[in-house]
């Protein structure tokens, strides 16, 4: 996307579109963050919460570290992240992901901007904050559960987070490399970001591991390349340390060990490659055939944005793409097919290694991630490299400029599909979730009356499940979520089990 263009009429079309697309993509967003906003403490949200009146904030995440308390936890990063939260249980969740949408979106805007400008591209803030959007939108559309990745806290803390973390890490990396002061505090700022990023999952922390590693091989080969340093390998090195020393403190956390007793025991290195290998046919099999249009639909946005950048471009556009062969352009499209397969195996890996499991629905969103990230960059070059083999670009036939023009405006729009169908297939939760938060706060202001006049026991009202798969308070005291509730509010017995809802 450029501002200047061949003719005035085609320019302001596309500049009206641009802020169409945005408005859209925005109000997915908005909606998500609707949604998120109405959410109140479910499921394991009540054993963090009941830890946190324990302890205290620092205390929560000391003692899920060490020991098993009614919630126990090695991610340290999502302990903390949850406590923060949970010190307002009413709108703790809402602030939590709203603000987490709002610092991806900046971050990723600023990537966009960063790699046009690296690529010698024209493209403006409203331009670039449009991409960021509609890929965020994409992403939050194709994930499978989105109540579970993105709206519920104790989980969005380990898998949704963790992107936003990369994003940031990322941005600091590239600040860093860039700026001409001393470097040692920003390497610092860098080192604690990444320790903190790896702290939200284990999942999280191998696709985090695994771009860096990519990052940092780029690095290395432009450096023998220009036979001079890369500014971005020493920033990339040390976030990659924070990264796997994050892991680590994860992986040798005590309660880790204890859990290690309950879980299957590793598998040989044949046998764990031959599953995650399988798991990467089913997840990739799974999008092609079951979910086409979130592959299409990225696919389809990138050779738009293919088509407007390069085939309708201004004369003085810069000529250092034309120079690569189709060869070339085949050996891209190669190396992004490679590396989005390379870091869907990341995201399988701590699954497969740790349970002999496919990875859980709700932590496909980073595997999501990548895939969009892939087919939209893939759609992309496949315009450069048809550009390459068929020389379009240099086509002036009036007929050419007009249908050339017309496609990558119908492209563009494509894009609109994702916040539609994300609004529209969540549309009916938002009154169920109105109903619930409502109800949830009343029942909420009667445990702590009961919890303020020690009592011993009370009967509340029964609530449906709010997030699908994800416990609720039940009519059994003895439930667990009924257990860590009781320690939350001070009651010694919770029945969950009147009329209402």
């Amino acid at each position: 996307m450029q501002s200047r263009f061949t003719t005035n009429g085609y320019r302001r079309i596309y500049r009206f579109l641009v802020w169409v697309v945005l408005l859209f993509s925005s109000a997915g967003l908005f909606y998500v963050a609707l949604l998120a906003a109405k959410m109140r403490l479910s499921g394991d949200d009540y054993c963090l919460d009941a830890v946190l009146n324990q302890e205290g904030l620092l205390g929560m995440v000391v003692r899920s570290y060490l020991e098993i308390p009614t919630y126990n936890g090695n991610r340290y990063s999502q302990i903390f992240f949850s406590g923060l939260a949970g010190l307002s249980p009413i709108w703790g969740n809402g602030f939590l992901v709203i603000g987490s949408l709002v610092v991806w979106i900046i971050g990723l805007t600023y990537l966009v901007r960063w790699l046009a400008n690296r690529s010698h591209l024209s493209l403006d803030l409203l331009e670039a904050l449009t991409l960021a959007t509609s890929y965020a939108c994409l992403v939050l559309w194709s994930t499978p559960r989105l109540d579970q990745s993105v709206i519920w806290r104790s989980a969005m803390t380990a898998y949704f987070m963790p992107l936003v973390a990369l994003t940031g890490l990322l941005v600091l990396i590239i600040a860093t490399a860039e700026s001409n002061g001393p470097k040692w505090w920003r390497l610092a700022v860098i080192f604690l970001t990444g320790l903190m990023a790896a702290g939200f999952s284990e999942t999280g922390a191998a696709l985090q591991a695994g771009f860096l590693g990519l990052v940092m091989l780029m690095s290395l080969w432009a450096s023998q390349r220009k036979q001079a340093k890369n500014a971005f390998l020493l920033p990339t090195i040390v976030g990659l340390i924070g990264v796997l020393m994050g892991l680590a403190i994860m992986y040798f956390s005590p309660v880790t060990a204890l859990r290690r007793a309950t879980m299957p025991a590793s598998m040989p290195v044949n046998e764990l490659v031959a599953l995650m290998v399988l798991n990467i046919r089913v997840y990739l099999w799974h999008s092609v055939m079951r979910r086409t249009l979130v592959v299409i639909l990225p696919v389809l946005f990138g050779l738009g944005l293919g088509l407007i950048y390069f085939i309708i471009k201004p004369n003085d556009q810069n000529q250092s793409i034309a120079s690569v062969s189709w060869k070339g352009w085949s050996m891209f499209l190669t190396l992004v097919a490679v590396a989005s397969v390379f870091l869907i195996a990341s995201v399988m890996l701590p699954a497969t290694y740790v349970q002999a499991d496919y990875p859980p629905e709700r932590a496909l969103i980073l595997a999501q991630s990548v895939v969009t990230a892939g087919c939209l960059l893939g759609g992309f070059l496949m315009v450069l490299w048809v550009d390459s083999v068929f020389n379009l670009s240099k086509q002036h036939g009036i007929w050419f400029q007009h249908a050339a023009r017309a496609l990558s405006l119908v492209l563009m729009l494509s894009i609109l599909v994702s916040p539609i169908l994300l609004i529209s297939q969540n549309a009916a939760k938002f009154p169920f979730y109105t109903r619930w938060s409502q109800l949830w706060e009343l029942r909420h202001e009667e445990l702590l009356a009961a919890g303020r006049m020690n009592l011993d026991e009370i009967h509340v009202m029964e609530l449906d499940h709010v997030i699908s798969d994800v416990g609720e308070l039940s009519p059994d005291p003895d439930y667990w979520y009924n257990n860590c509730a009781e320690m939350y509010y001070g009651i010694k017995s919770i029945y969950a089990d009147q009329p209402g809802w």
